[in-house]
């Protein structure tokens, strides 16, 4: 599942992003929405979504992850809302 611009427009704060990464030890990486997603209203192709992992990366989803069809560059495993200490569905580590 490709991640799509106008899905990335729909998440909210606290959102979970699973992203396939072949070299991580259980195959998925998970990255939390850290802020509200950005929107402009001049150019609705805009978007900017604050995301971190861990304790210390920061970056942000914006318009140029996405190629021309709308779908990002990266392969997303899935988007869920987690509380603490429950199993990830993805690759079974537990937050």
């Amino acid at each position: 599942m490709r991640l799509t611009l106008e899905a990335a427009k729909k998440l909210q704060h606290g959102n979970t992003l699973h992203f396939e990464r072949p070299g991580n030890k259980n195959g998925c990486e998970r990255w939390r929405v850290n802020g509200s997603v950005k929107t402009w209203k001049k150019d609705p192709s805009r978007i900017r979504v604050p995301i971190k992992h861990g304790l210390r990366d920061y970056d942000a989803i914006t318009e140029a992850d996405f190629n021309p069809n709308g779908n990002a560059a990266y392969r997303l495993v899935g988007v869920e809302l987690v509380k603490s200490g429950s199993p990830c569905k993805y690759c079974g580590l537990e937050y």
